[in-house]
């Protein structure tokens, strides 16, 4: 008698299950399709996959995803279909709305400037990523709040107080620059350029968020049911990739409100190593505040806690020191570098930047011996470094350590570009990737040409030789959610990247690696190898 009582209520619940998605699939998903595909063909908007009625093109967005990790899902779909110059803006349908890709800067007027009051956050990205980020201000939908909170975070990079983080960063380059001559230079052995830039980069913003070297503490993390010591930043990056990537799972397709569900053994593990992270900055958060009096508030850590509104929130503090770590170390790491590589590539280029260096940073120091760091970088001194950060901004365009934004939606009916209506809550993403590869913008875009932003070289206008668009350079976002770091990581590439410089010369260990470089960005699952070798720099 259980037993068939059981089985009858399990026959009863696939019952109830099928009919739910019987009317999810045939009562609401393939209506709102319908009507929104017919509402954008109207306005003759393209879509780029086959909007497969009550499936869109979810499905094939996930295949693409595991086949192509090194940039987005977007990317090799458009190849397919518009080859390396596609529309503006190209559509893709999902579950039950579609998601707009903006391709071209013609569309970031309206976004960043005209219309931007009605752009904001999708709010089940910011679900998806509670469970790591929190209430976050990065995630946050525009409010009062989320104003608060990021003028707030912004004071940790007025110039004051990034005067103080400097002598931070070059103390620790230096040590870096030490470390490689000892383990590296005198022994002459090839490294992994991404593993020394990680270990030093994750150092520096450990350092100017928490006010203290945490790298060498490890953190006990489970992966595979085993128990592993990972160092913070290491551990960071691998939570936020599991997290973003799972949105990705095919059984997603049948309920999008399964992603807010952790159901499986290594969801568990995620859930489980979050909450030791978290928990291992709370205990920093009180050994700092025990400790408050003889802080001198230079890092992001103590300001929270002398803020008002901060100061006895301990989650919203950890949410905001991940946020920063997370959003600043692993964009400067691929940022500088792909730098390191590009002007390793480019001989010319690299003996122009060096010889910026000497006349610029090092035209005090004694250059038949080892240039002293800490003594010959100043911060003055690194906002004359001119040409080096055309180079950087080159860097950034050719190949951005972020390729695409996160989702956006318009809070009502918004017309962009005298060209599309985009519908009230529909979504839409910036391929950055894509923009700073226009054709129409860039005179042989796949090319590292830094002279692109020197105002007296013809590289600086369009083919045509018109006047480029001023946001066909956009790497870091732009208007009311412009990236907040953007100053902290200009200045963490002038003192890493010269720094290190000035005391070495890069060549690749490989040779073929002069010809094809390997892509590097923050969305990579898995990162490469870069193997290179240094000698000591010759002024």
């Amino acid at each position: 008698m259980i037993i068939e009582t059981i089985i009858s209520i399990l026959a009863y619940s696939v019952y109830i299950v099928l009919g739910i998605l019987f009317i999810d699939f045939v009562l609401v998903r393939i209506p709102v399709q319908f009507i929104s595909y017919r509402f954008y063909k109207k306005q003759n908007m393209q879509f780029i996959g086959r909007c497969i009625p009550g499936v869109g093109d979810f499905m094939k967005l996930v295949e693409t995803m595991q086949k192509h990790e090194d940039y987005s899902p977007f990317h090799p779909l458009k190849r397919e279909k518009y080859g390396s110059n596609p529309p503006g803006i190209v559509g893709l349908m999902m579950h039950y709305k579609p998601i707009f890709i903006i391709n071209k800067p013609e569309y970031l007027t309206d976004l960043y400037v005209s219309k931007a009051k009605y752009l904001d956050k999708e709010p089940m990205t910011k679900l998806q990523l509670k469970t790591l980020l929190g209430n976050s201000s990065l995630m946050m939908e525009t409010t009062d709040e989320q104003s608060y909170k990021r003028k707030m975070i912004s004071t940790a990079f007025y110039k004051d107080k990034l005067l103080k983080m400097t002598e931070i960063m070059k103390d620790l380059v230096a040590k870096k620059a030490d470390y490689l001559e000892s383990e590296y230079l005198n022994k002459n052995l090839p490294f992994n350029l991404l593993t020394e830039l990680n270990d030093l980069h994750i150092r520096i913003i450990i350092s100017t968020a928490f006010g203290e070297d945490i790298q060498n503490a490890k953190i006990c993390q489970v992966k595979n049911g085993q128990q592993v010591m990972m160092g913070m930043g290491e551990a960071l990056r691998e939570l936020f990739l599991y997290v973003a990537y799972r949105g990705g799972r095919k059984l997603f397709f049948w309920s999008p409100l399964m992603i807010l569900f952790f159901y499986n053994k290594k969801d568990r593990e995620y859930i489980k190593n979050t909450t030791t992270v978290r928990e291992y900055c709370r205990d920093l958060i009180k050994q700092r505040r025990a400790n408050l009096d003889n802080q001198s508030g230079k890092d992001l850590l103590t300001i929270m806690l002398n803020d008002e509104n901060y100061k006895n929130n301990e989650e919203e503090i950890i949410d905001e020191c991940i946020t920063f770590f997370l959003a600043g170390s692993q964009t400067v790491i691929s940022s500088n570098a792909n730098l390191i590589q590009y002007l390793t590539m480019n001989p010319k280029i690299d003996r122009k930047v060096r010889q910026e260096i000497k006349q610029e940073i090092l035209n005090d120091s004694d250059l038949t011996k080892v240039v002293d760091i800490n003594a010959a970088f100043k911060y003055d001194k690194l906002q004359d470094l001119n040409y080096f950060m055309m180079c950087f901004n080159e860097s950034l365009r050719i190949e951005p350590p972020v390729i695409f934004s996160s989702l956006l939606l318009f809070k009502e009916d918004t017309k962009i570009n005298e060209e599309f209506v985009i519908k009230k809550g529909d979504n839409l993403v910036l391929d950055f990737q894509e923009i700073h590869h226009d054709q129409d913008q860039w005179i042989d875009h796949e090319k590292f040409i830094p002279e692109r932003f020197d105002p007296h070289s013809d590289f600086y206008h369009k083919p045509n030789g018109e006047k480029r668009h001023p946001l066909a350079f956009t790497p870091f976002f732009g208007g009311r959610r412009i990236c907040i770091g953007k100053t902290f990581a200009e200045t963490v590439a002038k003192f890493v990247v010269p720094g290190l410089m000035s005391r070495f010369e890069f060549s690749f260990a490989d040779l073929n690696a002069y010809k094809v470089k390997p892509i590097l960005n923050v969305d990579m699952v898995v990162q490469p190898k870069i193997m290179m070798k240094i000698k000591r720099a010759q002024f």
